[in-house]
This record gives structure tokens, C-alpha cells and sequence, in this order.
């Protein structure tokens, strides 16, 4: 699997796993809007972007892996000042930042939170931090300040609302503004096992999930408690996904949920009503 999302005003940015990372912006039509920009390594001998994120002044946020660190572009593809920079993978420090694996933006100007999840098995493997990635706050998993949380994967922040996938337990834990405030499975069939590939909250605390199988992929919508509220997409409307990302339109008919799916080869918009908009493939 390769390949990352972000969104934010009508425009994805769709970050493509080479040697050298490629980010390149489309409209929600699929039409280029800005030219691709390469990632080039750094102190490593490839990029590899495991997070992506886009803030309201349309500042990229990516987790290169192979760097060990969160490194930040301009809107133009122009890199600025590294961020975050992970100096050893096996510290478990509230200072310091230790094996990132993705990161969420949400929030306006001074209201900007940056939060970046770490991998491995960690009391301090999710922060938040403002704009300029200084530290706000570590949050406790479980709640349990003598905790630790699990091998991260994904992570999604919107208003106060801060989601979590545990990839070692197969589950979800829920902050509300910067508290822990419960955790769920994730709900599958038995006959037809699935994992949970991404996760993004709504403002009304429900989730979009993406699960894949050996036995067919789905798009779900969860509730407030991670119970299933109804199937967005399945069989050949998603096939495979690699991530999602949501834009939230006011109501639910203008929401688009974007779905990259295929291995991370074609880009899906989905509306939370169940209806594929339209797709478009990347030809790598």
C-alpha cells in the first residue's frame, strides 16, 4: 500500500511513495491544480510519507519515515523550517518526539492543533501542539496517566475531537478536548474479518472508517459510540483503500468524504448519503 490524503477548501493533495515523495494537489473533478512537487530525501536515501495533513493557510504537514520526522511545505512545494525531528526511536519522552506515524491539523490562526502520533509501545505517543508544532499537551491513553497506547497508526482531529487507531488492539480510542473519553472495537463481520486502514471524526462526533479484507473493503459511517450507522461504499466502490480524508460542508449533503482506494492508484469522493460523486486515477 502507498499513498496519503489531504483536503481543505475543495482541493485534495495526494502524496504518491517513491524515492523521492510526490505531492500533487486535484479538485474534487480530479483536475490538476498546481504542478507536483517532490519530496527529496532527507537524511535517508528515499521519502517515505506515512502522514499528510493541510492546514487553513494550506501549509503541508508530512511524516517521512525514513527521515524520522514531521517536515512542513508551503503551498508552492517550497520546504520550510523542520518541525519535528525524531532523535532516537526507542526514548518515550514528553519533551521529545520518538518514530512518528501520522499527523492531523485542525483549527484557525492561533486555534491552529498540530497532532502527531508515534508508533511503538509509548505512554507519550500522542501530543498536540500549536501552529508552530511547540508542545501543548501529551494525552493519556485510557485516560490512565501511567499508561501506554499501543502501536498508533492513524490519527484525526476535528474541533474537539481527537481520534486514535491502536493498530496492536484493533482499536479506537476518543479524546474530547484533550481528555480521554471512551474507546471502541471496530465493528466487523466475523464472516468476512477486516482491518481498519483510516479513520477521520465529524463535528457531530460520529467517524468515517475505511476497513479492508481478504473478502472486500468497506466504507463505513460510526456513531458517537463507534456503532455502525450505515455502509457508504462497498463491492467495486471501494476496493482496497490506502486512506480517507473528510471536508465537512455545514450539512451533511455537502460533506465529501475522499477515499483513496486501489493501492492508492484512484481517488473516490463519497458523500455521507452513500453516493460515489466521481473518481479519478493516478497513474503513478
Amino acid at each position: 500500500m502507498s499513498g496519503r490524503l489531504a483536503a481543505h477548501g475543495g482541493v485534495v493533495w495526494v502524496a504518491r511513495e517513491r524515492r523521492a515523495g510526490g505531492v500533487r494537489a486535484f479538485d474534487f473533478d480530479g483536475r490538476p491544480v498546481a504542478d507536483e512537487f517532490v519530496v527529496q530525501p532527507l537524511r535517508a536515501t528515499r521519502t517515505t510519507i506515512v502522514g499528510l495533513a493541510v492546514d487553513a493557510d494550506r501549509r503541508l504537514f508530512l511524516v517521512d519515515s525514513s527521515a524520522r520526522s514531521v517536515r512542513r511545505f508551503n503551498a508552492f512545494g517550497v520546504e520550510q523550517e523542520e518541525v519535528l525531528r525524531c532523535e532516537s526511536e526507542l526514548q518515550d519522552s514528553l519533551e521529545r518526539l520518538a518514530a512518528p506515524v501520522d499527523v492531523a491539523v485542525d483549527g484557525i490562526e492561533g486555534d491552529e492543533r498540530v497532532v502527531v502520533a508515534c508508533g511503538g509501545e509509548r505512554r507519550h505517543a500522542l501530543k498536540i501542539h500549536d501552529r508552530d508544532c511547540r508542545l501543548l499537551q501529551s494525552l493519556r491513553p485510557l485516560g490512565d496517566p501511567m499508561g501506554v497506547f499501543h502501536h498508533l497508526g492513524r490519527v484525526g482531529a476535528r474541533g474537539r475531537w481527537v481520534v486514535a487507531l491502536e493498530r496492536a488492539k484493533d482499536r479506537v480510542q476518543v479524546f474530547r478536548d484533550g481528555e480521554f473519553h471512551y474507546a471502541f472495537g471496530v465493528p466487523v463481520d466475523r464472516r468476512a474479518p477486516a482491518a481498519l486502514v483510516a479513520i477521520e471524526p465529524l463535528e457531530d462526533g460520529g467517524f468515517v472508517a475505511a476497513l479492508r479484507g481478504p473478502r472486500g473493503s468497506h466504507l463505513l459511517r460510526l456513531g458517537r459510540a463507534g456503532a455502525l450507522e450505515s455502509v457508504l461504499a462497498e463491492g467495486e466502490a471501494i476496493e482496497d483503500p490506502v486512506d480517507l480524508v473528510v471536508e465537512e460542508g455545514g450539512t451533511t449533503p455537502r460533506t465529501r468524504v475522499i477515499v483513496l482506494d486501489k493501492d492508492g492508484s484512484r481517488v473516490a469522493v463519497h458523500t455521507l448519503e452513500g453516493r460515489m460523486l466521481g473518481e479519478f486515477l493516478e497513474d503513478g
